[in-house]
Parts: structure tokens; sequence; C-alpha cells
């Protein structure tokens, strides 16, 4: 299928048709089923903004401004309440703490961690494994699960690469633990933050009730996957143990450090 001239990564005619003709139908479906048409205005422009963004994920964001703005034209709804159901406090506290770990990020802090900490096991699969489970868990917790992810896997691809290791198994793990690490604290994800400023609870109210069950849920997802993973963290041991010389003095891999 040819794609539109022009927009060759945005998507073809046969995606725009299909998302064309499904918000239509929606459309008609809701207004025989609501018989109202500003509540079958809204449901229509949310879910075709729902849809837009699954089906044109790169555009999420422009695709999102687009459905505020179609609510916006038609009048379903105002600026003043536009605003108070934005949660603005929410969003200004994660772009606060998004340009912190941007600063930390470019300074080379996580990397630097995690470099560091590999280097300490000796570059071994299993431990490896198990210290970039507890890692994507803190991470996750006290910066946001995304950014966690963002870096975890980062560092994985560059091991793997390095000893060329197949990073599936490492890469499944670590979203395990960083799932788990962003239930651990209100800094974890959007919705910690919106349920801890919504519902009046402190980080100290997360520490006392989430935390304990993340760590646990974390040394349960660590004796899972070491063990599903059992063969391959074997056979990558092995790998790369033929593929480099361990310096005596735990400085890392005299063959060249990662990064």
């Amino acid at each position: 299928m040819a794609e539109l001239e022009g927009a060759g990564k945005v998507g073809s005619w046969r995606d725009f048709s299909l998302f064309g003709a499904s918000v239509a139908s929606i459309g008609v479906a809701l207004w025989l089923f609501l018989g109202n048409f500003p509540q079958t205005v809204a449901g229509t422009i949310f879910m075709a903004t729902v849809l837009g963004t699954l089906m044109f994920w790169r555009f999420r964001l422009a695709i999102a401004f687009a459905g505020i703005g179609a609510l916006l034209a038609t009048q379903t709804i105002d600026i003043e309440h536009a605003i108070s159901f934005m949660s603005v406090d929410v969003i200004t506290f994660l772009a606060s703490m998004m340009i912190l770990v941007e600063i930390a990020k470019e300074g080379g802090f996580f990397k630097w961690i995690l470099h560091r900490l590999l280097a300490a096991v000796r570059y071994d699969p299993r431990k490896v494994m198990i210290t970039l489970l507890v890692m994507s868990t803190l991470m996750a917790a006290m910066v946001d699960e995304v950014t966690s992810i963002i870096f975890i896997t980062a560092i994985v691809f560059e091991y793997c690469r390095r000893f060329e290791l197949d990073p599936v198994p490492f890469v499944i793990s670590t979203v395990l633990a960083t799932n788990i690490g962003s239930s651990a604290t209100m800094l974890g994800n959007p919705i910690g933050i919106l349920i801890g400023l919504r519902a009046g609870l402190t980080f100290e109210d997360f520490l006392l009730s989430a935390t304990p069950v993340a760590i646990l849920s974390l040394l349960v997802i660590i004796a899972l996957c070491t063990l599903w993973y059992r063969k391959v963290l074997k056979e990558a041991g092995a790998k790369v143990m033929g593929a480099s010389k361990i310096d005596p003095l735990g400085g890392g891999v005299n063959t060249g450090r990662l990064g």
C-alpha cells in the first residue's frame, strides 16, 4: 500500500481510511446509544484521540492536543474546566523531576553507577542480571519508570553487544523489575503522584505501605528470573569468561570498558 506523499513516516492511506471509518462508526454507534449530541461529540472525540494515539503512536502528543482543541472548538468543554481537570500540579511536578533527571543523565551519573556495579560483579551474567533487577527497581522508585527502563536497557544492550549475548532475557527481567519499582514510592509513575496528591498521601505513607510489598516482589522476581533463565545465564557465563580476561584487581575487563 502506497504511503501518503511526503508523509512516509505518518501512515498509509489504508491506516487513515481505517481510522476515519472507525471514528465514523463510533460516532454513529454513540448517537444511536446515547441520543444526545454533546455527549456523542465528546465520546467520539475521546475515542478518536485514543484510537489515533494507538495507530499513530509517534504523533501521540500532537493527537492529544488536537483532541483537546476539538473539545474546545466544539464547546464541549471550556477553558476553565479544561485547566481545572488538567492536574497542573502533577504536570508541574513531573516536568520539574524530568529536568533534574536530564541534568543527571547529561552528567553521566546513572551510567557511571551502573558501570561501576557491573565491574564490581566482574560482568558475570547471573550477578549482572541480579544487579540490573535491583537497580531497575531502585531507579524506578526514586526517579520514574520511563527513565529507569531507558537507562537500564541502554546498559543491557551495551553489555550484551560487548560479549555477544542475547539481550532478551535481561530486557524482559528488567522490565518486570521496573514495574515493581514504579509501585514502591509516590515518584515511581504519574499515577502514584496523582493518587498521592489527590488522596492527601505522603511519601512516607507509600514507604510504609507500598515499599515492603515491592521489596518482597523484587525478591520473588529475582528468584524466578534467575531460575527461569538459569541455562541461558550459564551459557552466557561461559561465553563472557571465554571472551575476556578478568582483571585480578577487580577493575573490570581489561579488553575494554563498557560505554
